[in-house]
């Protein structure tokens, strides 16, 4: 009786331990899969702009200086508000995952804002 005891409770840590093992590599598969995804639309968005002749250049967002940021959703608008304020310089930041560059706030203010659209999110 005891050896089968003992056997059983080898036998429900054994497959609680694969368990969690099969859980950690999946979850690892899957974040993979998405910094890929990532770097891979970061590329390709940054050299739709490349092509278009902005300057693409890659600096990390906490470098910039900015007083606020507005967040864009869809590359589309992204690039049309950046032809727009007449931009020339475009940044990447591979480690977060965006595009962004900086413009005034409005005509009458002299704030900073740092636009930003992230690669990350499914169009």
């Amino acid at each position: 009786m005891g050896l089968m005891l003992l056997s059983r409770r080898t036998l429900i840590a054994a497959l609680a331990l694969l368990g969690c093992l099969v859980l950690v590599g999946t979850s690892v598969s899957v974040y993979s899969m998405h910094s890929w995804q990532v770097k891979k639309n970061l590329k390709t968005y940054a050299g739709q702009l490349e092509a278009e002749g902005f300057a693409v250049l890659e600096q990390s967002a906490a470098r910039a200086k900015f007083d606020l940021k507005r967040a864009w959703f869809w590359f589309g608008d992204f690039h049309s508000y950046a032809i727009q304020e007449n931009v020339t310089a475009v940044y990447t930041d591979s480690d977060m995952g965006y595009i962004y560059f900086m413009a005034q706030a409005s005509s009458s203010d002299v704030r900073v804002e740092q636009n930003v659209f992230y690669c990350g999110i499914t169009q």
